[in-house]
């Protein structure tokens, strides 16, 4: 038997992390586009650089990163070297199909090679194309992981929007030619919209 066996969480549960590097494993039996967002504690990023996904693996301090691929990817997450103004970091993710079509989702959480804790998300009857999956969160001056298991309405933009991230339509970006300092209630994403189109995928909205 190895040292210690994983930590089955059930959806709502939480337990503490180390206060160190760890990696989250995402598992799925079908392509889905897996994204981390980095919140503060009005549960918005700070700006698209707090998002991290297939189209920008490195959080703008590079201190979250994604790397894998779409049935098997992993965020690598260096806790200690979270800006102090970072409350939790969600981890979610999305698909063209229902999560029941997807089938089950599983997650790890990992310090090393060390599995520390497994989700399992069961697909059955769950008709979201979206989920919000977990977060790991600050508390007592360390980081806890929680299993949240939550659907949203929609695909990776409205999911990204409701985090803060502007995201860009399918028409390219334009350029930065509003540099006039809009003081009004959108502190947020001063940045060019984020891109969520994968090269090669013209997807008409339906």
């Amino acid at each position: 038997m190895s040292q210690t066996e994983p930590q089955k969480l059930i959806a709502g549960a939480n337990a503490p992390l180390p206060t160190d590097s760890i990696s989250i494993r995402i598992l799925s039996q079908s392509a889905v586009d897996c994204a981390a967002y980095r919140l503060t504690t009005d549960g918005k990023v700070r700006g698209d650089g707090d998002m991290i996904f297939y189209g920008q693996t490195r959080s703008d301090d590079g201190s979250v990163s994604f790397r894998g691929h779409d049935s098997d990817g992993f965020f690598d997450i260096n806790l200690p070297a979270q800006p102090t103004s970072i409350e939790k970091i969600a981890l979610a993710f999305s698909s063209a199909q229902t999560l029941a079509q997807v089938g089950d989702v599983d997650i790890q959480v990992l310090q090393g090679s060390q599995v520390l804790m497994t989700c399992q998300l069961i697909a059955t009857g769950r008709n979201e194309k979206a989920i919000i999956l977990a977060e790991c969160y600050r508390r007592q001056g360390g980081w806890k992981f929680r299993f949240i298991a939550q659907g949203f309405e929609g695909g990776l933009k409205p999911l990204s929007e409701h985090f803060g991230v502007d995201i860009a339509d399918e028409a390219p970006a334009q350029p930065q030619a509003q540099n006039q300092s809009q003081n009004q209630s959108q502190p947020i994403n001063t940045q060019r919209p984020i891109n969520t189109q994968k090269e090669g995928s013209a997807s008409p909205s339906n």
